[in-house]
């Protein structure tokens, strides 16, 4: 009896070693998430972490300093994998919010396969646009517009040199 049973777990380890071989593992490629804030957040510094959503596996962090300029951080990624953000911001709006942590509202999903490996797949976010209950700051609720569209190519896959400098 228990050599059917070390039978059957080395024929589980052997079937599942040969699954994991075929896994997404072997094909990674570059993310890249590229993040900016909304004009009413300019004065505002904003740290976000990529999750793996399934793992919890923090994948990279950005930081968002005070000012227009967007930011961008690169990471490994694997086919069809779903990945979410978190984010906080400084100064606080409201003392409520000191260790709050604020989650995108979408799910980023990694395609199958790039046409190329010099392609990166690119997450575009905006704070607080992408993120689900943030309060709003005190001054200039009106007209807040996210830059992000003008200032990156709005398709999700660009070729980048892969040239180290």
């Amino acid at each position: 009896m228990i050599k059917i049973k070390s039978l059957l777990s080395t024929i589980l380890l052997i079937g599942s070693s040969v699954a994991w071989g075929e896994s997404k593992i072997d094909k990674q490629f570059t993310c890249k998430l590229i993040m900016q804030k909304n004009s009413c957040w300019h004065d505002f510094e904003v740290w976000s972490t990529v999750i793996e959503k399934f793992s919890e596996v923090k994948k990279a962090d950005i930081y968002l300093k005070p000012g227009k300029e967007p930011a961008s951080v690169e990471f490994k990624c694997n086919p069809e994998q779903s990945y979410y953000l978190s984010s906080k911001f400084k100064p606080l709006i409201w003392n409520d919010d000191k260790d709050k942590v604020f989650y995108s509202s979408k799910i980023f999903v990694v395609p199958k396969s790039l046409p190329t490996t010099e392609e990166k797949w690119q997450i575009h976010a905006c704070f607080p646009d992408t993120f689900s209950h943030v309060p709003m700051p005190l001054h200039g609720m009106l007209n807040c517009t996210c830059d992000l569209d003008k200032s990156t190519d709005k398709s999700n896959v660009t070729k980048e040199n892969n040239l180290n400098t």
